[in-house]
């Protein structure tokens, strides 16, 4: 902006018009035109990268409180045992019987 004011000052100044007249304030011009250009290359890529980490963290939000509504579905139908005999609120999943060898290995003896 500054550039383009010095450019029309010299035409003013000099009352004539011209290449050689204005080319040292469009030179400025053009200087600050690329310094905002990159200014705003490096803003974009630094949104972007938020923009996109904070669309990942919300779908693991979602996913998480998805899980905890499902979980939360199935204690309140029943399907899951709740407590552990002494009041508590804990959803716990029954353990599986343990498992017997199906042929023991003879005793060495």
């Amino acid at each position: 902006m500054l550039g383009i004011i010095r450019s029309f000052r010299d035409i003013a100044s000099s009352n004539e018009g011209g290449f050689s007249v204005v080319a040292q304030g469009v030179s400025e011009a053009l200087w600050a035109t690329g310094g905002g250009i990159l200014v705003a290359v490096i803003a974009v890529a630094v949104y972007n990268y938020f923009q996109t980490r904070g669309n990942r963290v919300t779908v693991e939000v979602k996913l998480v409180l998805d899980e905890f509504l499902e979980l939360l579905n199935a204690v309140t139908s029943g399907q899951i045992a709740t407590g552990n005999g002494n009041g508590g609120s804990m959803a716990s999943v029954e353990a599986p019987a343990p498992m017997t060898p199906v042929n023991p290995a003879p005793a060495e003896g």
